[in-house]
C-alpha cells in the first residue's frame, strides 16, 4: 500500500480551511504555500469544469523556501448552495508525494444590491467641486503648520491652474446621480457577507451617450466614498467621471463604510480584489444600470483606476478579473500609482529605518519613521493579524505607538517566529511575481509615482514596471515638475508630495478618458 502523501502546509487560502457558509455565488478561490522552484503541481477543485492557475513569487529572507506559490482556482458557474467542496494541490519531489488540501462548505445567501441613499448634483455643482476641494478639503488633509500652509498654498493653487486643468475645468456634460449601496460579497474568511458598502455614480440624463466602458475606482487610504463627503477626493472624482457620461463603481474597502466595526483588509490583495469585483458584478447584474453603459457588449470592458492604497487595490482587482471573471469582464486599461506594490520591502524599509540599517536602500531612503510606524502599526498589521495566520499577536509587534524592539530586530534577522508574516507580506506584493507574462496577459498597466514621494517609495513603481515589462507604461515624467521639486525642497512633511501626485495622476487619467 503506497504511503500517504506528505502534507503541504497551507500558508493562506480563500476561503479559510474548513469554513462553513462560504459564499456560493463565488467563482474564484485560492490556496498558497511555500515551495522550491522546478516542481510541477496538479491542481483540482471539485466543481464542474473547475480549473487552476499558479502565480509564482520569488521569496526572500525566508531561507527554508525560495518560492511562494499562489494557486488560483476558478469555477465557471456559481457553486451549488449548501454543498461541500475541496481544492487541492499535489506534487512529487525526489520521489516523494506531497498534497495540500482545503475543504469548505457553501452557504445559500442570494447575491444582491440595495440602494441606501441617493443624491443628485447639477453640472454647475460638479464643476465647482474640485476648486472647493483645493482650497478646503485638500488643505485640511495636508495638515500643514500655519506658516508652511501660507507658503505652499499659492504653489498648490498654481499647480491646480497650470497642471490640473482637466480636474479644475472638467467641462462635465451631465449632472449626476450618486448612490450609497450595500451589496453581497465575502468576509475575509470567505463566508457570505451581505453588508459591504460602496458608491455608484452615473449621469442623470437618460439620453446621455452610453460609454462602452465602466470605471472601477479604487479609493486611497482614509477615504470612504459612500459617505458622500465633499472633502473626499474620491467622491469628487467619481462625480467628475460620471459627469462625463461614465458609470462609475467605487467600493469601500472592507473595514470601512458599513463594515467599519471590523479591522480593515488594508493591502490584503486577495480579499480586496474579490470584494471590489463583487460590487462590479452586482451592479452589472442589475438591469436598472443598463442605460448607463453598452450593456449588450460582453464581456463588459472595465477601466480600473487607483492611487496609493487604491493603486494596490487596482492591481489586485486586475488579477481577480483576469483569473476568475474573464467570461463576463474584460480589463480594458489599468491606471495605478503611488502604491506599495512591493508591500514586503516597503514594510521592511520602515523597520530598517527604525533600526538604523537602511544603508541607502531605495525602500527606506526617504522614510520618516515617526509617520510610517503608524502606517505599519495602525493600518497594515491589524488586518494581517486578524485575517491571516501570521502566528504572532499584535502585542508581540506593537508597544503603544511604537514597534516592539524585539520584533524589529527579529524581523530583520533570521528569527523564524516571523517567517509567516514575512511570507504573507510577500504574498500580497506584486513586484516579486516570477511568471508575469502569464499572470498579467492581455492588458497594459499605466503606472505613476513621484520620485519625491516620502510616504510610499518610488522604488515600488520602478520595480513593478520592471516586473511587468511590456505590460506596463511607466509615466515617469508625471509628478516631476518644478512645482513638485519646489515643494519637496520646501518641506519634508510626509504625505504632501504623495497626495499632490495623486491629483496629478487623476488629472492625467481624466484627460485621457474624457
Amino acid at each position: 500500500m503506497p504511503a500517504a502523501p506528505t502534507v503541504i502546509e497551507v500558508l493562506d487560502s480563500s476561503p479559510d480551511v474548513d469554513v462553513t457558509g462560504v459564499a456560493h455565488y463565488r467563482t474564484g478561490f485560492s490556496l498558497s504555500h511555500t515551495g522550491q522552484p522546478g516542481a510541477g503541481y496538479d491542481l483540482n477543485i471539485t466543481c464542474d469544469d473547475g480549473s487552476g492557475f499558479t502565480i509564482e513569487r520569488e521569496s526572500i529572507d525566508t531561507p527554508s523556501a525560495t518560492q511562494l506559490l499562489e494557486h488560483r482556482f476558478s469555477c465557471p458557474d456559481r457553486l451549488d448552495a449548501n454543498t461541500s467542496y475541496e481544492m487541492s494541490v499535489e506534487t512529487k519531489i525526489s520521489n516523494e508525494n506531497f498534497k495540500g488540501l482545503a475543504l469548505f462548505t457553501s452557504g445559500s445567501t442570494t447575491p444582491g444590491l440595495n440602494v441606501l441613499a441617493q443624491t443628485q448634483s447639477s453640472r454647475e455643482e460638479i464643476e465647482s467641486l474640485f476648486d472647493n476641494y483645493i482650497t478646503g478639503g485638500l488643505v485640511d488633509e495636508l495638515d500643514l503648520p500655519p506658516l508652511l500652509e501660507q507658503l505652499l498654498i499659492s504653489v498648490i493653487i498654481d499647480l491646480a491652474s497650470s497642471e490640473w486643468q482637466n480636474l479644475a475645468n472638467p467641462e462635465v456634460a451631465y449632472g449626476t446621480t450618486v448612490q450609497r449601496v450595500e451589496y453581497t460579497s465575502i468576509s475575509p474568511d470567505g463566508k457570505e457577507a451581505t453588508n459591504l458598502s460602496g458608491l455608484i455614480a452615473f449621469p442623470n440624463d437618460l439620453d446621455a451617450i452610453e460609454r462602452d466602458q465602466v470605471i472601477l475606482l479604487n479609493h486611497a487610504t482614509g477615504s470612504t466614498p459612500s459617505e458622500f463627503n465633499t472633502s473626499d477626493a474620491w467622491f469628487i472624482i467619481a462625480q467628475l467621471f460620471a459627469g462625463r457620461g461614465y458609470l462609475v463603481i467605487t467600493p469601500d474597502n472592507y473595514g470601512r463604510g458599513s463594515t467599519v466595526d471590523s479591522p480593515e483588509t488594508y493591502l490584503l490583495a486577495g480579499s480586496t480584489g474579490a470584494n471590489t469585483v463583487d460590487l462590479v458584478q452586482r451592479v452589472l447584474e442589475d438591469e436598472s444600470y443598463n442605460a448607463y453603459y453598452l450593456s449588450e457588449v460582453s464581456p463588459a470592458p472595465i477601466i480600473i483606476i487607483g492611487y496609493s492604497q487604491g493603486g494596490h487595490s487596482a492591481i489586485a482587482s486586475w488579477l481577480e478579473i483576469i483569473h476568475h471573471h474573464e467570461a463576463s469582464l474584460l480589463v480594458d486599461a489599468v491606471y495605478a500609482g503611488g502604491a506599495p506594490f512591493d508591500l514586503y520591502r516597503t514594510f521592511r524599509g520602515v523597520l530598517q529605518t527604525v533600526n538604523n540599517t537602511c544603508g541607502g536602500d531605495g525602500f527606506c531612503n526617504l522614510v520618516d519613521p515617526d509617520v510610517l510606524i503608524t502606517f505599519a502599526s495602525d493600518r497594515i498589521l491589524p488586518g494581517f493579524i486578524a485575517y491571516t495566520d501570521t502566528r504572532v499577536e499584535l502585542s508581540d509587534l506593537i508597544d503603544g505607538e511604537n514597534l516592539q524592539p524585539a520584533f524589529v530586530e527579529g524581523f530583520l534577522s533570521d528569527n523564524t517566529d516571523f517567517n509567516n508574516l514575512r511570507a504573507l507580506l510577500q504574498l500580497n506584493s506584486f513586484t516579486n511575481i516570477s511568471n508575469p507574462s502569464a499572470v498579467f496577459a492581455g492588458t497594459v498597466a499605466n503606472l505613476y509615482h513621484s520620485p519625491y514621494d516620502r510616504l510610499v517609495p518610488v522604488d515600488n513603481t520602478l520595480t513593478l514596471a520592471d516586473t511587468l515589462g511590456g505590460n506596463a507604461i511607466h509615466h515617469n515624467g508625471q509628478c516631476d515638475s518644478g512645482g513638485f521639486r519646489l515643494i519637496f525642497e520646501t518641506t519634508d512633511k510626509v504625505g504632501v508630495i504623495h497626495t499632490l501626485c495623486g491629483l496629478d495622476t487623476l488629472d492625467a487619467v481624466f484627460a485621457e478618458l474624457r
